[in-house]
């Protein structure tokens, strides 16, 4: 057991913002953002709030729910701070197309920071 826990990349109470790679020009990007309840090596359980891409802004989709999510090369995870809270997270958009992700309090963090594009419909797996 203690050797799997070392080999996770993430563990139970983690803050993850994960984007699943969209594979063909017509995917709608998916972002989800919560907390980890269990993980192994290879996938994730995770509370928290789905955002999509509606008219070139990310929304989200209803309340709070439960996702696992396969640990492979279709998502990227960005690990937020401790301290943020999932339950207020939104997007907001800068004048110059930039991205952030913010709780609305001290958690503000440009998307392009964590290595992917945003803006628009550019999500797309190299």
């Amino acid at each position: 057991m203690e050797e799997e826990r070392e080999k996770r990349i993430v563990d139970c109470g983690d803050r993850l913002l994960i984007v699943t790679r969209r594979l063909f020009s017509g995917d709608v990007p998916l972002h989800f953002v919560g907390i980890v309840d269990r993980a192994t090596q290879n996938a994730i359980l995770i509370h928290g709030y789905a955002f999509v891409l509606d008219d070139g802004k990310f929304v989200r989709c209803g309340g709070q729910r439960s996702r696992v999510f396969s640990l492979d090369n279709q998502v990227i995870l960005s690990v937020l701070p401790d301290d943020v809270d999932v339950s207020c997270v939104r997007y907001e958009y800068g004048e110059n197309g930039q991205v952030f992700v913010t709780d609305g309090r001290q958690f503000r963090i440009d998307v392009r920071e964590c290595g992917y594009e945003a803006g628009g419909v550019s999500i797309m797996s190299e």
